[in-house]
């Protein structure tokens, strides 16, 4: 099934061009395509569902490595933005989602760096997972 709520960012009017056109036009472009809050919401939204809808089951959800930095801001509070997280091709990690509603990042993962592992790791201890 092809999940529009998973799909990469919206590019609107920018849609087939290249990033050189993009980056000509520095005082507007990014006014003119989809927000990273809006590729948050409504990839959180289909998570929530699916997530609520199969628990205790294993799900993959395959999307763009831009969702997927989107996704992990938004659902651990990350202070990074979405170009210092890195996520290279066929890059995955797990996701686990409990029955009192909190999301955990999965201890696995490949292909996916953040720019400072030291202060993921003591977030991820301290925090109570996010409830979203």
């Amino acid at each position: 099934t092809i999940e529009q709520r998973i799909r990469e960012r919206d590019w609107m009017i920018w849609e087939g061009r290249t990033m050189k056109e993009f980056e000509t036009d520095p005082d507007t472009h990014w006014t003119q395509v989809e927000s990273d809050k809006s590729v948050r919401d409504r990839a959180v939204e289909f998570l929530n569902e699916i997530a609520k809808n199969n628990i205790g089951k294993n799900i993959l959800v395959v999307t763009h490595g831009g969702l997927m930095r989107n996704v992990l801001i938004r659902l651990f509070d990350l202070p990074w933005t979405v170009d210092e997280i890195r996520v290279g091709n066929a890059a995955f990690y797990t996701l686990e989602y409990s029955a009192e509603e909190k999301w955990m990042l999965g201890s696995e993962r490949d292909n996916v760096a953040f720019p400072d592992e030291a202060l993921l790791k003591a977030m991820m201890i301290s925090k109570t997972p996010a409830m979203v």
